[in-house]
């Protein structure tokens, strides 16, 4: 049968609607149909229309044909004749979309005058149920830009100290107002006729009340609207967090005058309250339609994909390995693994109580897209101001440039938008490099650090600070409420400050503003992403069986796998950043670390002969979206591949194999930063139980001397020698995944380089591969770029650290007035901290590495 994509999404939302309402049926029940109550939402499309809104919900009420259903219907002006029409005929309406004190009080009004036309219509007032859905936390959003605004503006310390103190505080006093004229109204000789007629009382529902601001607690609108006849519809999320640590008092009551003065103060300090309720329902509406509108698209979309007969985006092929990821997604499935996921069960990975805290006190990317869409208003604002810019340059370290350098890399520089430079490293010559590139009066730099303290970061404040004469309105910065960093931006009158949300992990932080504010500038879609990123959260979520969630899907396969090699065109490797370094920052382990080896040879197959799993993604339209084209990009639709692979490096962890990888450690991270900063205070260099930094190679001719140091560093870590005991009288298995055996040896080549050097480390596919005859080697490859400080992750956080190649451009440009702190920073910490070896090994452009790799595997 050929239907509309309306008639197909309305029967789709009616089934989930009759199955939500039937599982909730007994609590109707059991309440005498006070609670258990399920709403569906008359189309957004018709808030303006009166008789459109009626008949749909009839319609609607009709085809539910459940008595615990309520009709939403918005608060609208034209809402307000169908709320009287649906309530004077015995119907359960749902008034959604109240911001304002006063429109509420229109709602009460055709709430109340529907009951007495019932009533006198002979009309059972017992059986009629209503709430006023008022939209919380978006009051504070909005009037909190506007004092931000002020603040920023203004000069006096006094009235800006009195403006701080106003920020957070409209929309808990809206709602005290609110529930102050309930009172008034559901009271009086007017409403004691309908009650004991058995009228019930139209009660107060609080919605949007997760926290989305990160310098308020995360049951800050929960905790603060408690009180006899209300409902609150929280979040999953925040829900936990209230059961958790959650304060119940009757807080709706408490303060009431205090809240009258706050309205009072924000009105004479400019901020017109009518003015913003106002604005806030017609954003509202338009929001709704344009989310029901995209909907309806996706669906036509799809429909015409399966009539046309394409697949998915997406598919894979395990082969015999299937079993074994099978019995995985069964285990995962036994523990109730993606319940206590979404209910940030930390003892999902730990036991230990501080282990458990810190691993709680970084999930919060699990929900970060649905907060950060709330914010989709500021961040398009914010795209229309950077159309002024020419440059946009992002001064940040490891997951703090992740999400902007695959958003630069997918969508290159979108016509009518700055360029984005992501300087995430510690190359003197690509600092310069990009100096030379930008206008420092239209150029916007970035400071983006979770904690505030990054020092590579920092070094870079205060070089480009210099360069543009200290002229604060040049910079924004991205990091934790309360960091230090937060304290210098305002000290020096940054142009924008983005506290963000402090429980999510730098590398897991792709949607929230570190991801997004660079991306909204650079003139990508960032609304458009987080809708995508939030249908994949919804894919991912705990309701949907585990062989077809996505997320733990691929938390099987990587947890029980010996080695996957994913396929894809350029746009899908360019998630490789993503998608491989953030996870091979935040699988910490107790003493050990997962080892990632990237970009592995065309042709890998196990030397038992079995091939590897693979994972294909295709990207169409791929050629138009490398030459800027915004919407061909979006093809590649990074927002989808993001959630999936946290989901997927949580989940990991629940393999048997695995059970000491802990995600929310970062082996390797913090110590770094500290011996870094040492370091430079002590201004020297070491380089322990390897080759000294002073037998740096200048211009990279000496090749046949690299080759020889080389060999020395594989020769005197033990490299050279086959990995058995000795006399042992048999060979040890080579080929087991390296998660099995603690002592394998590993080198690491990293390429210290910019973008033009990159040929020279990543040479030729022979090059890339290890030779059969040196069994019992392994080779990883990282660029420095995102990894810089991470060092002591990525190789391992072990006791045994292996032997680093860095492989570096020439050191001439590097020695240009103040950059060169940046070479030391680069090299501060790196052998300090992890005990090894660390080879530097310059290169100039496209010098073949073939030297250096024989000489790391035929040692002298």
């Amino acid at each position: 049968e050929r239907k509309k994509p309306a008639d197909m999404l309305w029967e789709l939302m009616v089934e989930d609607i009759q199955a939500a309402a039937d599982t909730f049926r007994p609590v109707y029940d059991k309440t005498k149909g006070r609670d258990g109550f399920v709403s569906i939402e008359v189309a957004p499309t018709l808030a303006k229309n009166t008789r459109g809104t009626i008949r749909m919900a009839e319609d609607l009420r009709d085809r539910c044909r459940r008595p615990n259903v309520m009709v939403k219907i918005p608060a609208t002006k034209e809402g307000l004749p169908a709320i009287f029409d649906q309530i004077s005929k015995g119907h359960n309406i749902n008034i959604t979309l109240i911001f304002a004190v006063e429109r509420y009080m229109e709602v009460v009004e055709a709430y109340l005058s529907g009951l007495e036309k019932l009533q006198k219509e002979g009309g059972d007032l017992s059986k009629v149920a209503s709430v006023a859905s008022f939209f919380v936390s978006r009051v504070d959003t909005k009037v909190d830009k506007q004092l931000t605004e002020k603040i920023g503006a203004g000069a006096d310390p006094r009235e800006k100290q009195a403006l701080e103190r106003l920020l957070g505080k409209a929309a808990i006093a809206n709602s005290k107002m609110a529930y102050e004229r309930y009172k008034e109204l559901f009271a009086g000789p007017r409403w004691d006729r309908l009650r004991k007629a058995g009228a019930r009382t139209q009660r107060c529902l609080w919605a949007s009340t997760s926290t989305k601001d990160p310098r308020y607690p995360d049951t800050y609108y929960v905790e603060e609207l408690v009180g006899p006849d209300t409902v609150d519809t929280i979040p999953p999320a925040t829900l936990a967090a209230f059961r958790e640590h959650g304060e119940v008092r009757r807080s709706l009551d408490e303060n009431v005058d205090l809240a009258r003065r706050q309205l009072k103060q924000l009105a004479e300090v400019g901020v017109d309250l009518d003015q913003v309720t106002s604005e806030l329902e017609v954003e509202g509406v338009e929001a709704f339609t344009k989310s029901f509108e995209s909907l309806l698209a996706a669906l036509e979309k799809s429909a015409k994909e399966i009539k046309a007969g394409k697949g998915p985006r997406q598919w894979h092929s395990l082969g015999g390995l299937q079993p074994a990821v099978d019995a995985q997604l069964a285990r995962l499935q036994k523990e109730d693994a993606p319940r206590r996921l979404w209910a940030k069960d930390s003892t999902l990975w730990s036991a230990d109580p501080a282990k458990r805290q810190e691993i709680r006190d970084r999930l919060g990317w699990l929900d970060v897209a649905d907060k950060m869409l709330e914010k989709g208003g500021e961040l398009s604002d914010l795209a229309v101001q950077g159309r002024k810019l020419s440059d946009v340059v992002l001064l940040g370290m490891g997951g703090s440039s992740l999400c902007p350098d695959v958003l630069r890399n997918t969508f290159g520089t979108v016509k009518g938008h700055p360029k984005l430079h992501v300087l995430d490293t510690t190359d003197p010559a690509t600092i310069l490099g990009v100096r030379s590139k930008i206008k420092l009066a239209t150029t916007l730099f970035i400071v983006a650090s979770k904690s505030g303290e990054t020092t590579e970061t920092l070094s870079h404040f205060a070089y480009f600070y210099e360069q543009t004469k200290r002229n604060g309105k040049r910079f924004a910065a991205i990091t934790d409420p309360g960091s230090s960093l937060e304290a210098l931006a305002k000290d020096n009158g940054f142009r924008w400050i983005f506290p963000n949300p402090p429980d999510i992990g730098g590398r897991y932080s792709a949607l929230s503003y570190f991801g997004l504010v660079p991306g909204a500038l650079m003139g990508v879609d960032v609304v458009e992403l987080l809708e995508r990123a939030v249908e994949m959260e919804n894919s991912c979520a705990d309701s949907v069986p585990v062989e077809q969630n996505p997320g733990v899907w691929l938390g099987a396969v990587m947890g029980r796998l010996a080695m996957q090699r994913v396929l894809g065109r350029a746009a899908a490797r360019r998630e490789d950043g993503q998608g491989g370094q953030g996870p091979g920052a935040h699988r910490g382990r107790a003493g050990r670390q997962a080892r990632r080896l990237r970009r592995r040879p065309p042709v890998c197959v196990h030397p038992d002969g079995r091939r590897p799993a693979e994972s294909r993604r295709p990207c169409a339209g791929e050629a138009r979206a490398s030459r800027g084209d915004p919407h061909a990009a979006r093809q590649a639709r990074p927002g989808r591949g993001i959630l999936p692979v946290g989901g997927g490096d949580r989940d990991r962890g629940r393999d048997p194999r695995h059970r000491r990888v802990r995600p929310a450690e970062r082996p390797g991270v913090e110590g770094q930063h500290q011996e870094g900063a040492g370091d430079l205070q002590e201004t020297r260099q070491a380089a322990p139980g390897g080759i000294n930094a002073r037998g740096e190679v200048e211009g990279g001719h000496r090749l046949a001397s690299q080759a020889r140091q080389a060999g020395r560093l594989f020769r005197d870590h033990g490299l050279h020698r086959a990995h058995a005991p000795v006399g042992s009288g048999h060979r040890r298995d080579t080929h087991r995944d390296p998660g099995q055996d603690e002592d394998r040896h590993h080198l690491g080549l990293r390429a210290s380089l910019p973008p033009l050097h990159r040929p020279a480390a990543q040479g030729r596919s022979e090059d890339r591969a290890v030779p059969a005859d040196r069994p019992g080697r392994r080779q990883g490859r990282t660029d420095r770029g995102p990894a810089v400080h991470l060092l002591g992750a990525q190789a391992g956080a072990g006791d045994r650290r292996p032997p680093i190649v860095d492989v570096t451009a020439t050191a001439r440009a590097a020695r240009d007035a103040r950059p060169t702190a940046r070479g030391r920073v680069a090299r501060a910490g790196d052998s300090r901290e992890r005990g090894g070896p660390v080879m530097r090994a310059p290169t100039p452009l496209l010098t073949s590495l073939s030297p250096v790799r024989r000489g790391c595997l035929n040692p002298a």
